[in-house]
């Protein structure tokens, strides 16, 4: 639940209450890697919105490490 909180709270434009919604799904090993992936995809882009463009990057290559099999986190 906590991948659909935190994107509810980034569609919110809340993003540091999103951000660390995101960052907790992302390490929980028994979570799905396409929804883990995703969710640091979300947190790469409330990062951006933040002004912190380095740890967006290292959130979007993260996520393309978790799961390489879809493009967003490669764009």
């Amino acid at each position: 639940w906590l991948h659909y909180l935190g994107r509810e709270l980034y569609y919110e434009r809340r993003y540091r209450s999103a951000l660390a919604a995101l960052e907790a799904h992302a390490s929980r090993r028994d979570a799905y890697l396409n929804e883990r992936s995703q969710s640091l995809c979300f947190a790469g882009e409330c990062l951006e919105r933040l002004g912190d463009v380095a740890a967006a990057e290292d959130a979007f290559t993260r996520a393309a490490v978790l799961d390489g099999t879809w493009r967003t986190p490669w764009l």
